[in-house]
């Protein structure tokens, strides 16, 4: 606007005396009421920026006090790990005061640095303003002295929470101690029948298991039946086998099959005729003879039990889970149209007959063979 009333001012020079003074002195006026304005603005301009300064400068204020508090805050949170009762607090409880006292000190710490960096930021805005820069000098000190109590409860609280660390540390340790002791009693218990007892019915349970294998190869390579074979060892007395009689028979066994494995001492023989002898009535039975032969395979995969050996035709009887004993009618045999060994059976828990696979063509085994280890 000057500009232009400054170019007017140029132009009526050009004008008759007569017709220019008025115009000058409109002009004049026009002048006037700029500048007038202009000062105007000016001072508001001026009023603007420092109520600007002055809200900001508030707000720091505000800042630093929000800091004194939640430095406030941090002492309280610290007091109770203080008292002299701590030691009395369960681990929950001492826990729960440690994590409120480290998550108070965050807060506090985020506050601090909040507040900073606004008065960094503000003594950059009122640079060469005495007033706004005494104001902010106030709020630093205040703001350096929250932050050093700070750092005093921080220090004290790491003491304490270090305190709660190594009696966690202790209670779990004392735990853990207990717990093996424990396990160490239960694995005394279960390793007894081995350490007391040297391992006597395993021992003995695995010869006879040796014994059934090598009456089994006997039996097929002479084409007998188990009736048969035990009818051979009873005599022409029949009925059940008597401790001298059966021993007699294992003496010469060895030689007369042709199995040195069955080659038992004197006193393994005597154990093993009463291992066989399940009723305790001085003899084997047939039934007690007959069962040394019973395969038995307990599930470790569920996998269905099928009416036919072929899985193909197939259809699913019953569905056995891992824990579940199967007894063996006959011996496994290979499907060779896809490598898998199958096995008819009887599922020993719902009586239901079939064929299941033992171990897929690719290794992996669906039910293991009961053997002495695992009963033992």
């Amino acid at each position: 606007t000057r500009t232009y009333i400054a170019e007017k001012n140029l132009e009526i020079k050009h004008f008759a005396e007569g017709a220019a003074k008025p115009i000058a002195g409109e002009l004049s006026k026009l002048t006037e009421q700029v500048n007038s304005a202009a000062s105007k603005l000016s001072a508001f301009r001026k009023d603007t920026e420092a109520r600007k300064l002055n809200s900001q400068m508030q707000a720091v204020g505000e800042k630093v006090s929000a800091v004194e508090d939640e430095v406030k805050k941090t002492a309280e949170a610290l007091e109770p790990l203080t008292k002299d009762d701590v030691a009395d607090l369960s681990a929950d409880d001492a826990g729960a005061k440690c994590e409120a006292l480290i998550g108070q000190l965050k807060a506090a710490s985020v506050a601090a640095e909040d507040a900073r960096t606004t008065i960094a930021a503000r003594r950059r805005d009122s640079k060469g303003n005495t007033a706004f820069t005494e104001t902010l000098d106030k709020l630093s000190a205040r703001l350096k002295e929250a932050t050093v109590d700070l750092a005093k409860h921080r220090k004290s609280g790491n003491v304490h929470e270090q305190r709660y660390v190594s009696r966690m540390l202790i209670k779990q340790s004392t735990e853990q101690v207990v717990e093996c002791e424990a396990a160490a009693v239960k694995c005394a218990e279960v390793c007894a029948p081995l350490v007391k007892e040297g391992g006597k019915k395993f021992l003995v349970a695995n010869s006879v298991d040796t014994l059934a294998g090598a009456l089994r190869d006997h039996m097929k390579a002479k084409d007998l039946t188990t009736e048969a074979l035990f009818a051979e060892i009873a005599g022409p007395a029949g009925g059940g086998v008597n401790e001298e009689t059966f021993t007699a028979y294992l003496e010469k066994l060895p030689e007369a099959i042709g199995h040195e494995e069955v080659a038992f001492t004197p006193e393994r023989r005597s154990e093993v005729f009463r291992h066989m002898d399940t009723a305790a009535i001085g003899s084997v039975t047939i039934d007690a003879f007959r069962d040394i032969f019973n395969l038995r395979f307990v599930c470790v995969k569920g996998i269905s039990v099928t009416d036919s050996f072929e899985i193909k035709s197939g259809k699913a009887v019953a569905k056995v889970e891992v824990g579940d004993t199967l007894e063996a009618i006959g011996g496994p045999k290979t499907d060779p149209s896809n490598g898998m060994m199958r096995l008819e059976c009887k599922v020993v828990s719902s009586g239901k007959v079939g064929f299941v696979t033992l171990e897929g063509n690719q290794g992996t085994k669906y039910a293991e063979q009961v053997s002495a280890f695992r009963i033992f």
